[in-house]
């Protein structure tokens, strides 16, 4: 189709919507390319790193916030929180819906989907977590000495906060509680 045999009117609509569809194009790549939340950590962050090798991994800055206790909060690009312990990257969660795992649940997704999307690699754990849960889940992978954890914590049936850490801190929350 050639814009010059469109009427005016029809050619200004065409332009526009092609537009609009390489505009919800580019906005859909960048979401899939959004870091993904692992035991290893968010994406090319991983625990251990501090605030300068964090920003320099992902390419954008980190807002970081000072806590308690030689405690940072830490506000990652796309929706993600993370926790810093003596500076170091120690904690990550997600809390609503957009940011992803590495296998793509997110915050709102029903517990079907989880199970199925960690088809047996889920098992019951101990957890520090304040809020209320009917049920909790974990999937654990080993890194050398440590064992890190993504935590699901199920309300109603479905998928209300997502954590990652160190066995030890999804235990204890660290030195922030």
């Amino acid at each position: 189709m050639h814009l010059r045999r469109l009427r005016p009117g029809r050619a200004a609509f065409f332009v526009a919507l092609v537009a609009l569809m390489l505009l919800a194009a580019s906005a859909a790549g960048a979401a899939s390319r959004a870091p993904r939340l692992s035991p290893d950590g968010l994406g090319p962050v991983h625990f251990g790193m501090d605030a300068d090798q964090a920003e320099a991994a992902l390419g954008s800055p980190v807002d970081a916030e000072p806590g308690i206790n030689d405690c940072t909060f830490w506000t990652f690009p796309g929706g993600a929180q993370g926790i810093a312990f003596g500076g170091q990257l120690g904690y990550i969660s997600l809390y609503r819906r957009g940011a992803k795992t590495s296998r793509g649940i997110e915050v709102g997704d029903g517990l079907t989907r989880l199970r199925h999307r960690y088809r047996g690699k889920l098992h019951k754990g101990r957890s520090a977590s304040l809020g209320a849960a009917d049920l909790r889940l974990f999937a654990s992978s080993r890194n050398g000495d440590a064992t890190y954890e993504l935590e699901f914590d199920i309300v109603d049936g479905k998928v209300a906060f997502i954590s990652a850490g160190t066995r030890h801190t999804i235990e204890t929350f660290g030195e922030c509680a």
